[in-house]
């Protein structure tokens, strides 16, 4: 089965648990509105994961949506997760993925160093998917991250 695969890369991109930074598309979609209640995500003791700021966007399109790659710089200091939400609406981002950094591949990218990569599957064909990051650290969740867009190819 031939499969279209996009590859989005985040490298070096800035996490901040009260707020999280994420390259975001050239469409640069954002909403006024939280995708996390305000209730989670204002910790009751802020804590910083300082990173780098974002540098690339690679996408590899094949024939058939079915996965998402998605890869990001691993950051100095540890976090214990990562939040994905993600949807076919922009201002509807239903869908939620909790990681742990056990649960992410760590590989090796020539231009950034270590980067975590997480597949999202069965994403229909067709469809453009919006998704957004949060890091997780001592049970504090950061702001989401600029909603990222992916087109799927025509």
């Amino acid at each position: 089965m031939n499969k279209k695969l996009i590859k989005y890369c985040l490298v070096g991109h800035a996490l901040l648990l009260t707020g999280c930074s994420v390259l975001s598309s050239e469409d640069d979609i954002t909403t006024d509105q939280p995708l996390i209640p305000l209730e989670e995500q204002i910790p009751t003791q802020t804590t910083s994961v300082p990173i780098t700021e974002p540098v690339q966007k690679n996408v590899e399109q094949q024939e058939i949506v079915d996965e998402v790659r998605l890869t990001w710089k691993v950051p100095q200091d540890a976090v214990d997760g990562y939040l994905i939400h993600y949807g076919y609406s922009k201002n509807i981002l239903t869908q939620r993925i909790k990681l742990k950094v056990s649960e992410l591949q760590i590989v090796s990218d020539s231009n950034y160093g270590d980067v975590y990569k997480y597949i999202l599957t069965n994403i229909p064909v067709n469809k453009t998917v919006y998704i957004t990051i949060s890091a997780i650290k001592d049970g504090v969740t950061s702001s989401p991250s600029s909603i990222i867009k992916l087109n799927p190819q025509k």
